[in-house]
């Protein structure tokens, strides 16, 4: 596997796929917005956890208006000098309240929050497309504070949307999940 701590953000922790080698972190980080741009169409998309906003510009092209958040200072600003140019469909901010979105999408986010079912029972959209690992993590990275299996992150998510679809990605020559992606529809 290769190591990635040159291509991460110290204060977050996104990865920074346009610099990152091909490898399958990044091909699966890519996968996952790919999934999103089919699923999602001519809506207003919120990407919560936006990174350096690649995922952004991919579903920006998918016809979608897209407000990208990102606590990290670090990720936004390199969004804003990357990306800046694509707007005004497509907006970065810190996070914040916003209108009422058509989806968001949080990939690789939510293992990060304090309240991880606060984030389900209060994001104001109807389509939530998310991923979380679905192995243990809060050991060895420090900024993970919740350790999901497939059931559990399944579970949380079934508190406020209906399941469309859900996958996992698996790592090169494993058999165990590594990576459950859910689409769920508010009820």
């Amino acid at each position: 596997m290769t190591d990635l701590g040159p291509w991460m953000l110290g204060d977050g922790g996104a990865l920074d796929v346009d610099k990152c080698p091909d490898c399958w972190e990044r091909r699966a980080h890519i996968e996952r917005y790919e999934f999103a741009c089919m699923a999602l169409l001519g809506m207003r998309v919120l990407d919560f956890g936006c990174g350096i906003g690649y995922g952004s510009e991919m579903l920006l092209a998918s016809d979608n208006r897209v407000t990208a958040v990102d606590s990290s200072a670090t990720a936004l600003c390199m969004a804003r000098l990357r990306r800046g140019h694509l707007e005004p469909r497509l907006v970065f901010s810190e996070p914040g309240r916003f209108d009422p979105f058509d989806a968001c999408t949080a990939f690789e986010v939510i293992e990060h929050l304090d309240d991880p079912l606060a984030f389900v029972e209060n994001v104001d959209a109807r389509h939530l497309i998310a991923s979380v690992p679905v192995v243990p993590t809060v050991g060895f990275n420090r900024h993970h504070k919740t350790d999901f299996t497939v059931e559990s992150f399944r579970s949380l998510l079934t508190t406020r949307f209906e399941i469309r679809h859900w996958w996992i990605q698996v790592l090169p020559f494993h058999h165990e999940p590594y990576v459950a992606i859910f689409h769920g529809e508010a009820r």
